[in-house]
């Protein structure tokens, strides 16, 4: 008994010696603060009713902690009231379990958000820097029932707590026995376990740390069912938050909300062109039954992970949509994530399921391979950053892995798959139209029938037609639907550069309004020093895998804490919380499964434009002659904004960059989206549209309204200067000519003056019949078209004959030709001005009847998939040039 007492005091002392220690720490288990009612994902959204309670823990902490729960912007502070705090300890053994339940109330209307921070306050932050953001929406009122006051609910915890007590000296002595047994057996062994108190874990074994609340199904049909549970739950987060405007931090949307039809079209294969798509739910029903991946391009911010989510929340909702309800799984991955995962399993335990979840990679591939319609879409391909072709994720896109599975990629137009395979199809987006952009403001900016903001915002984009082009663009009209009735100055928004210096400064002054006036002006200090800032997004953009994906701590040292709070709470930087699994061996287990915060960018064009201004820091300090050295890991093709925000921002650079754009291969359109950029006077870019000019131009109909415009806008600016255009070809893109103007109406609604100086202009109609009023309608416009002479016809069969008899007199008298050839083994025709027959412009021989049949049989017999290639367009140019020649020697 002696032997006893004594043990038990030496317990008792060794006991109380540890927890007076002060250096002796013991992370939490889990790593992280559990929120009552949330999974530990990136997002964590509670809905709560006027007065409600919020609880959030920490088990396993040693040494004791406090934690505290607070709003994070100072302007929601009035909308919630915190009626008071209940903070409980438990010890157990050399640990301690941290619990705050945080009572409040809350004043706002149905639908009020208000964003929290629980943490560890700030006497204990230097030991654990512990915090979890939650957002609680008031959704719903409740009524507290009558016995349940304060004095109850203390009533009932003293209780329970001498229930606690009393087990514990039941348990005591129990306890102290079974530590002098094990003592007296360990004494007997070899000090072979002392190794376990530095536990290290090998690959293999990492999946079995993280922590299992549950035992693991037995049934395969129990686990789907719990994967699929799991899944919805993760993408009802995701689409559950989204944010059209970064500094509105209060207002979350669904995706169902603010969704809307924009353009969508598939390219078929046999007719060599797009097709409209009239609903995304018809997206899978065009889609051909062979095809396994579906690649769905999009400039920037044309919408394409909008589009993810909200097919995320049609699979989650079939009785709202029909589109993926025969869809047994959907998995939704954002490339831009998944950088150094290697296996498609781990990607998908790693992002899409709960920390807590009992799943194990294994059970991930055994429920796939036991689905029988699968889709898996990966969104931001153009973002996707990888060091070889031996992953998972590349292996599925190369059609080495999950054949049977149907798969849809997104990325940027112009940043296409490695290589096109045989049972793939391509879909776009081509931004908003007219009735896209209102049903947006009805559905996400004003609410029910309100038709004067949305007629105001039409009106300022009919007042302003670059404006108008801009917001095509999805994401640039989001912005400026919820701006447009702040500010009235959109005048000088003529340019991408100006509109985006706008949106940005609108970013800011948002900011700026909720400071105090000092707080402001500190604030105004820190938004033009941005020049760490530029250099990070030049390096992300300038390496080869383009990351822009950045760990907190990182940024966090290279900008500076107020920097990176400012950027942070404007909008610019968006923080994600991912669960990060380590396979390095020697550490210990609570080190392996972790979640850390990374950084992005709130979209890539917000990288796109302060990588611009540190090109023009450095391109302004630069001799000539290693500019083109600096940007040629710069592909204008995949960030053509970066070269058009360069231009904007400095004219002076403008012209060094634009006369680089002339220098590489088929790069003339995207110097002439540069020269618009260009702010000032043209004199100094003059001979920059010289050579262009000289070049010829080409309008196609699969350039966008902007690109048209701008090319339009460029040679009128040459006539102007008085330099004559080589020539223009139109390739599939001229609807009509207005005969009361005599200018070119273009299929997108755009015109192109008769007033224009070119010297010859080339219609290429894509294979197909050109109607005899189409043929009358350009040769008015021809005999209207100053200094034209050539008028050359592609790719089309026109009628064999015209009759002239009610033509004008002046067509007659005007000196240009018109020429025809069907293809290059086929003789060219000239058109006789004075008679309207066809003739072989070497034999002078009329088009005969049969000849023309023959021209039919041998037209209906051409190859629809012959494509236009720069090469042949630069054939054609000096054929048509060599006419040209000959005509004016003539």
């Amino acid at each position: 008994m002696r032997a006893l007492t004594c043990a038990y005091l030496l317990v008792k002392r060794m006991k109380e010696c540890l927890l007076t220690m002060p250096l002796f720490t013991v992370n939490p288990v889990p790593p992280y603060l559990i929120v009552e009612g949330c999974s530990h994902s990136e997002n964590c959204v509670l809905e709560v009713s006027h007065k409600d309670n919020l609880t959030c823990s920490l088990p396993g902490i040693r040494p004791k902690v406090k934690l505290e729960l607070h709003v994070l912007s100072a302007s929601q502070s009035a909308t919630i009231s915190f009626l008071k705090n209940d903070m409980t300890t438990s010890s157990n053994d050399f640990t301690f379990d941290v619990s705050l339940v945080s009572h409040f109330h809350i004043s706002g209307v149905l639908g009020s958000v208000v964003e929290l921070q629980c943490k560890v306050t700030e006497s204990d932050a230097s030991l654990f820097n512990i915090s979890r953001n939650i957002v609680v929406r008031f959704i719903k009122d409740s009524s507290v029932p009558a016995n349940t006051t304060p004095d109850t609910i203390k009533t009932t915890k003293k209780r329970y707590l001498w229930f606690l007590w009393f087990l514990w000296f039941l348990a005591l002595p129990v306890m102290v026995i079974i530590v002098l047994v094990y003592k007296w057996k360990s004494a007997k062994e070899t000090h072979s376990k002392d190794s376990q108190s530095k536990i290290k874990a090998s690959p293999d074994e990492i999946q079995q740390m993280v922590p299992v609340l549950e035992t693991t199904p037995k049934d395969i049909n129990d686990e789907k069912q719990m994967f699929i549970s799991q899944l919805k739950k993760k993408y009802e987060v995701l689409y559950e938050s989204i944010q059209p405007i970064p500094y509105i931090k209060d207002r979350l949307y669904c995706v169902e909300k603010i969704f809307v039809e924009g353009g969508l079209q598939i390219f078929d294969e046999s007719l060599k062109q797009w097709k409209q798509i009239n609903s995304h739910e018809e997206l899978f029903g065009h889609i051909s039954k062979n095809t396994t991946i579906c690649i769905i391009e999009g400039e920037p911010g044309y919408g394409k992970s909008t589009l993810t989510l909200r097919l995320a929340y049609d699979w989650c909702n079939p009785e709202k949509s029909t589109c993926l309800s025969n869809v047994d799984l959907f998995i939704l991955l954002q490339l831009r994530q998944l950088a150094g995962v290697e296996s498609i399993y781990r990607a998908i335990r790693r992002f899409l399921l709960p920390s807590d979840s009992s799943l194990r990679e294994e059970d991930i591939k055994d429920i796939l391979d036991t689905c029988k319609n699968v889709v898996v879409l990966f969104d931001g391909y153009d973002e996707y950053n990888f060091e070889s072709d031996n992953v998972d994720i590349m292996r599925i896109i190369k059609y080495e892995m999950f054949q049977d599975f149907q798969i849809l990629v997104t990325t940027r137009s112009s940043f296409l798959l490695p290589k096109r395979l045989p049972r793939t199809e391509k879909m776009r987006l081509s931004g908003f139209d007219r009735k896209a952009r209102r049903s947006y403001i009805q559905r996400a900016v004003v609410g029910g029938d309100n038709k004067s903001l949305a007629a105001k915002v039409e009106k300022h984009l009919e007042n302003n037609p670059i404006l108008n082009d801009l917001c095509q663009v999805p994401l640039l009209f989001v912005v400026f639907a919820h701006m447009t009735h702040e500010r009235e100055d959109f005048t000088t928004l003529n340019s991408v550069t100006r509109f985006f210096r706008y949106m940005v400064s609108t970013f800011h002054s948002h900011m700026r309004a909720k400071l105090s006036e000092k707080e402001a002006k500190q604030y105004q200090l820190l938004e033009s020093k941005h020049q760490k800032l530029n250099k990070v997004a030049f390096e992300a953009l300038r390496r080869k895998t383009k990351n822009i994906v950045w760990r907190k701590e990182e940024l966090l040292n290279t900008l500076g804490q107020e920097n990176y709070n400012m950027l942070y709470h404007t909008g610019i930087l968006v923080e994600e919380e991912i669960l990060d699994i380590s396979d390095n061996s020697h550490i210990s287990i609570s080190e392996h499964i972790q979640y850390r915060t990374q950084v992005r960018f709130y979209h890539k064009l917000f990288c796109e434009w302060y990588a611009a201004h540190y090109i023009c820091d450095y391109v302004k300090e630069s001799p000539s002659t290693s500019i083109g050295q600096f940007l040629r890991t710069f592909d204008p093709y995949d960030l053509q904004y970066v070269y058009r925000f360069a231009c904007g921002l400095n004219k002076k650079v403008a012209k060094l960059i634009i006369e680089y754009l002339m220098t590489r291969y088929d790069s003339n359109k995207f110097a002439i989206l540069c020269i618009l950029e260009h702010t000032g006077s043209f004199d100094d870019i003059q001979e920059v549209i010289h050579r262009l000019c000289n070049e010829g131009v080409i309008i196609s109909e699969t350039d966008t309204q902007l690109l048209q415009r701008s090319t339009i806008q460029l040679l009128e600016i040459a006539s102007r200067i008085e330099v004559v255009v080589k020539y223009v070809k139109f390739h599939n893109s001229i609807s009509s000519v207005d005969n009361s103007s005599r200018n070119i109406i273009l299929r997108s609604g755009l015109s192109f003056s008769k007033n224009i100086r070119v010297e010859a202009i080339a219609i290429d109609l894509d294979n197909r019949d050109m109607t005899a009023k189409e043929l009358e309608d350009l040769l008015l416009f021809s005999s209207s078209c100053r200094g034209l002479g050539l008028l050359s016809l592609d790719c089309c069969l026109p009628p064999r004959f015209l009759d002239f008899s009610t033509f004008e007199s002046n067509l007659i008298e005007r000196s240009f030709t018109v020429e025809w050839q069907l293809t290059d083994s086929c003789p060219t025709f000239v058109l006789d001005l004075q008679t309207g027959r066809w003739q072989n412009s070497k034999t002078k021989e009329e088009l005969t009847q049969e000849y023309y049949k023959i021209l039919r049989v041998t037209f209906s017999g051409i190859d629809q998939k012959r494509k236009r290639t720069p090469e042949s367009d630069k054939l054609k140019v000096k054929e048509m040039r060599a006419t040209l020649r000959k005509l004016s020697d003539a």
